[in-house]
C-alpha cells in the first residue's frame, strides 16, 4: 500500500503531500519504538527487583583444621602401658599380664586414622620351682574414626594381623622355649587429651582375642581385655 501511494504522490502535487504525511507518520513510528537506553561509562546500574531481592551466598566456612590446629599434623606416635586381664574360658597358662605397646599413626583425613601396632604382653608362674612365663607380641593393622574437638578426640577402631606367642620353662639353669604364631584382632576405644597441637595424653580400653593354641597338653588362650594408658606426638 505504502508502493502504491508512493507511485500516486508521482503523479501529481496532491500526490506530493500524501507522500509527505506518509514519510512524516513513519518516522513518528520510529521514534515511539521502545529502544533500550545505554548508560554512560562509568555509572553504575540498579539491578532488576527480583535480582535485588536474590539471597546473598553465605560465607566460605573454614575447613575443619583451620579451627583444630592438631589435625594439620598426618603423623603420631604414641608409646601405651598398662595391664591385661584374660577371659579365655580355655586358659591354662596366661591370666594377667603387663601390656606396653608403640603405635605409629598416619591420619587419613580429619576423622578416620590408620594405625600400625607392635605390642608386648607377659606373664608368669612359679610351681615347684619352675618358672612358666608366656609372652605373646601383637603385630597389627587397623582402622580407626575419630571425632576431634578442641581439647578432647575420642576414637573407636579394630585391626587385624599375627600375635607370635612364646611359652618358656625355667628350672634351674635349664631354659625351654617354645614359639607359634596366631591370626589376631582387636576392638578399641580410647580419650585423648590434647595437651599442645603436637602432644597428647591417651587412655585406652581395648579387647584383644587370637585363635587358640596347645603348648604340650596345655592350652594357651590370649583372649582378653586391655586398658592402657600412654603419651603421644603428632608431627
Amino acid at each position: 500500500m505504502v508502493a502504491a501511494l508512493a507511485v500516486l504522490a508521482t503523479r501529481d502535487a496532491p500526490g506530493e503531500r500524501i507522500r509527505a504525511l506518509f514519510e512524516r507518520a513513519a518516522a513518528l513510528a520510529e521514534d515511539r519504538a521502545p529502544q533500550e537506553e545505554t548508560p554512560p561509562p562509568g555509572t553504575e546500574t540498579t539491578p532488576s527487583a527480583p535480582a535485588a531481592r536474590a539471597r546473598t551466598p553465605p560465607a566460605d566456612v573454614k575447613p575443619l583444621y583451620h579451627r583444630l590446629p592438631f589435625l594439620q599434623n598426618e603423623e603420631h606416635v604414641t608409646v601405651k602401658f598398662g595391664m591385661f586381664e584374660g577371659t579365655g574360658s580355655d586358659n591354662e597358662l596366661f591370666d594377667e599380664a603387663y601390656y606396653g605397646e608403640l603405635e605409629i599413626g598416619h591420619r587419613l583425613d580429619d576423622f578416620s586414622s590408620a594405625q600400625f601396632r607392635v605390642g608386648y604382653l607377659d606373664s608368669s608362674e612359679r610351681d615347684n620351682g619352675e618358672k612358666t612365663t608366656v609372652s605373646a607380641v601383637p603385630l597389627l593393622v587397623g582402622l580407626s574414626l575419630d571425632y576431634p574437638t578442641e581439647y578432647v578426640e575420642l576414637q573407636a577402631g579394630a585391626g587385624l594381623g599375627i600375635v607370635v606367642c612364646d611359652l618358656r620353662r625355667t628350672r634351674g639353669t635349664t631354659r625351654i622355649t617354645k614359639s607359634k604364631t596366631l591370626w589376631g584382632g582387636d576392638f578399641w576405644v580410647s580419650v585423648n587429651f590434647n595437651l599442645h597441637a603436637n602432644a597428647f595424653i591417651t587412655l585406652e580400653g581395648r579387647y584383644l582375642w587370637t585363635s587358640h593354641t596347645r603348648f604340650d597338653d596345655e592350652s594357651v588362650d590370649l583372649d582378653g581385655l586391655g586398658f592402657l594408658a600412654g603419651v603421644g606426638f603428632r608431627f
